[in-house]
């Protein structure tokens, strides 16, 4: 197929309210990103590498073993659907996957109607049309009951943010191998070592793991007893790596797992890198902060965050769209004191400067970031 019809998320909210039966929305993603969340109504087939579908494979062998009755169902009866919408993460009218053209391509051959694509994406969805997503399949909580409260570092029992801030002496506090960070209420910051805790697990009251890597285990995805639920955002900690195309989802996971209550742990190899890229996006997001106060906020709470040139670049990147989106006003500097004075950042890896007017929110206390 050399074109396929591209269609914008707004057009397929318009259509789901009016018709849902006559419209047919295919996941192309992982299942577990299905679980995490997906389109209202649509069916997973995931077939992310092309490659792998033989000569002559059918729409119904892409489903995956665990799929529902009622997905198999609504696959059956494709033949009768007024349209197809096909969507992947990202893929856009410029730059098309290739397990999404391949599905297409399938469809057109069955001779059904109107198969197009979501511009964007399930990425377009989460950022602006939450309401058709439907949330984690799993909400899932752990036997243990609540998990106990957790005191930033030097801060008492019941102290405020502020008052930990206060008490703490962040140029004391090395950050050892294993240890867990909560950088906001409920999401904790870790490396492989805290990652593999169960003692970590239990003790913190971690409810879910993203694992920000391409090829560590989830070490207790099968563990009855923690219940843990893991999210795979799979990447290299190299400066051509990309962690932009996964935010979306993270932020969008995240706010579901604090609304449950739940407790999530961030982790890469070291903690230095992807895992603060993640964690700095979101706070970012969730507090309309531009990167260098988000950046002094979780270097307050872990000393030894280091992401790569290439990350920072996406996160510069990251606040210069919430500018164009009308998220930031403008790009606010972090520090407290009037002008206009160009804040730099050093780092092993050179972090990126950037002039930032005063915010009108109290700001966080600037601090140089220097390596632990």
């Amino acid at each position: 197929m050399n074109t396929l019809r591209c269609e914008e998320p707004s057009w397929l909210v318009e259509n789901l309210n009016k018709q849902t039966d006559s419209i047919l929305v295919l996941d192309l993603r992982t299942r577990e990103d299905f679980l995490t969340g997906h389109v209202r109504t649509s069916v997973n087939l995931p077939c992310q590498n092309s490659g792998e579908m033989e000569r002559g494979t059918s729409v119904e062998q892409l489903l995956c073993p665990g799929s529902t009755a009622e997905e198999r169902g609504r696959l059956a009866a494709r033949g009768h659907s007024e349209s197809i919408v096909l969507y992947d993460q990202d893929s856009t009218e410029e730059r098309k996957g290739e397990a999404l053209m391949a599905v297409a391509d399938m469809l057109v051959a069955e001779k059904c109607r109107h198969v197009c694509f979501l511009n964007g994406g399930f990425t377009s969805i989460l950022r602006s049309h939450k309401d058709i997503v439907s949330p984690a399949k799993k909400a899932k909580r752990g036997p243990r009951g609540p998990p106990p409260p957790l005191s930033l570092p030097g801060s008492k029992p019941g102290n405020s943010e502020e008052e930990a801030k206060k008490t703490a002496d962040p140029d004391k506090e090395q950050v050892k191998q294993g240890q867990l960070s909560e950088v906001l209420p409920g999401v904790f910051l870790g490396d492989w070592t805290s990652a593999k805790s169960r003692d970590a697990m239990i003790k913190f009251g971690i409810t879910d793991v993203f694992n920000v890597t391409s090829d560590l285990p989830n070490t207790f995805e099968t563990d009855e007893e923690l219940n843990i639920t893991y999210d795979r955002y799979a990447a290299e900690d190299v400066a051509s790596g990309s962690l932009t195309p996964h935010f979306e989802r993270a932020f969008y996971s995240i706010d579901q797992i604090l609304s449950r209550k739940g407790c999530v742990l961030v982790h890469c190899l070291a903690g230095k890198s992807r895992s603060p890229t993640i964690v700095l996006a979101y706070i970012m997001r969730t507090k309309k902060w531009g990167f260098d106060k988000a950046y002094d906020f979780v270097k307050e709470r872990r000393r030894n965050i280091e992401p790569n040139m290439g990350f920072l670049s996406q996160l510069m990147k990251f606040e210069a769209d919430m500018v164009s989106d009308g998220i930031l006003l403008e790009r606010q500097r972090s520090d407290a004191d009037t002008g206009s004075s160009t804040v730099s950042k050093s780092t092993n890896n050179s972090v990126p400067t950037s002039s930032h007017e005063t915010s009108a929110e109290s700001p966080c206390p600037k601090t140089q970031a220097t390596q632990s």
